[in-house]
């Protein structure tokens, strides 16, 4: 698979944090956890590690990163599309009970609202 920044290769996974993850239901892990390793994007080295990636400590950090090259909720999104497999769902098996609250609260709150009276 290539870079869903760029459509280079070759590609690290990125293990997704910080900016529009911290939003989503999946949100972030928690003090002393890491991020559930089923929420990684492919991204060539420039782009991960390298002069423009996220992981390079750019200034601005994750929510810079984001605003040049879209959010990491979108490229999750766009590597489902292109494995034909839900991220999410493999998410969903792979997360402690603390999280799988907080994305069922997550759901009620979302179709409590979406909901008309």
């Amino acid at each position: 698979m290539a870079c869903v920044v760029s459509d280079r290769i070759p590609v690290t996974l990125h293990h997704t944090r910080g900016g529009s993850i911290a939003y989503c239901p999946f949100g972030g892990p928690g003090v002393g956890q890491k991020q559930n390793p089923a929420l990684q994007i492919p991204l060539h080295a420039l782009y991960h590690v390298g002069k423009y990636g996220v992981d390079c400590r750019i200034s601005g950090g994750v929510q810079r990163w984001e605003a040049l090259w879209g959010t990491q909720v979108d490229h999750l999104n766009s590597t489902c599309h292109r494995l034909r497999y839900s991220l999410w769902t493999l998410a969903w098996s792979w997360a402690s009970p603390l999280v799988r609250r907080r994305v069922e609260r997550f759901l009620q709150q979302y179709h409590s609202r979406s909901v008309p009276p």
